[in-house]
């Protein structure tokens, strides 16, 4: 499976992460991520990534804001149209990528994938809110 990396996630502003945050709707089998301190205490240090696979973890990535969404270009693309209106044009000329939505259009250069094209364009909606 493809998805933003957490490590990608959080290098975002603030403003990014929480316009994403926010907008996410966490439901069954939707992947998640949690960021642990390096406490020489605790037996957790790092990034833990999870599936919601039960109502008590769903209800709990519903409540915590140390929940965070792993995010899918399905679900970048779904951020994107709740955003900006549909996708009406996605262009592809070697690593460049043109996406256009019926409010506007984004040029995006030396995007690796789509999902990467999908998440330059999320963020600056983010960034833009």
């Amino acid at each position: 499976m493809e998805y933003i990396e957490p490590e990608e996630f959080l290098k975002q502003t603030k403003k990014v992460q929480e316009s994403l945050r926010n907008w996410w709707k966490p439901e069954m089998r939707d992947l998640f991520f949690r960021s642990f301190g390096d406490s020489p205490n605790s037996f957790l240090n790092g990034i833990y990534i999870g599936c919601i696979q039960d109502n008590e973890t769903k209800n709990n990535a519903i409540a915590y804001k140390d929940f965070l969404p792993v995010l899918t270009e399905g679900q970048l693309r779904k951020y994107i149209e709740d955003k900006n209106g549909k996708i009406d044009c996605i262009g592809i000329t070697g690593n460049d990528y043109g996406i256009s939505t019926f409010t506007k259009d984004y040029g995006i250069e030396h995007a690796t994938d789509l999902l990467d094209a999908y998440w330059q364009v999320a963020c600056r909606i983010a960034e833009e809110e």
